[in-house]
C-alpha cells in the first residue's frame, strides 16, 4: 500500500468468497482495486462481474502481447502479482510477458509483482 498510488488496479488471481487459499490477498491488504477478487461478493452488491472471472485467467495465461496489453489497457491493470496462487490456478506458460510489459518491483517468498508500462 505504501509503495503505490491510491489508485492503483493490481492483477491478482480470481477465488471464492472468503478464501481459505487468500484469493483477494493483495486487494483485501491494500485497499488496492483489483480487475476481480471475489465474483460471489459482486453479485452480493449487485454488481455484474461479466466476463472479468474469464479476463483475468487470459491475463495470466496468454503468451500474446497484444492480447495481454488489450486486456490490461481494458481495465487499468497498473500491478501484477505472481505467486503460489496464481501459478497453482494459471500455471507459468504466459509468466515471460510481464517482463516485457513492465518492471519488476518486488519478489520475495516465491511472490513477484511487476508495474506495467502505461502506453502513451
Amino acid at each position: 500500500r505504501a509503495n503505490t498510488s491510491g489508485g492503483a488496479i493490481v492483477l491478482e488471481a480470481v477465488g471464492d468468497d472468503y478464501s481459505a487459499f487468500g484469493h483477494g490477498r493483495i486487494s483485501t491488504f491494500t485497499g488496492r482495486a483489483t480487475v476481480l477478487g471475489w465474483p460471489g461478493h459482486e453479485l452480493q452488491w449487485d454488481h455484474d462481474p461479466g466476463t472479468r472471472a474469464d479476463d483475468v485467467s487470459r491475463l495470466y495465461v496468454t503468451t500474446n502481447l497484444a492480447e495481454a496489453r488489450t486486456l490490461v489497457d481494458r481495465y487499468g491493470v497498473g500491478y501484477v502479482v505472481f505467486g503460489p496462487i496464481e501459478r497453482t490456478d494459471y500455471g507459468d506458460a504466459g509468466l515471460a510477458k510481464w517482463g516485457e510489459l513492465g518492471a519488476q518491483v518486488f519478489e520475495q517468498a516465491g511472490t513477484t509483482v511487476w508495474r506495467l508500462q502505461r502506453r502513451r
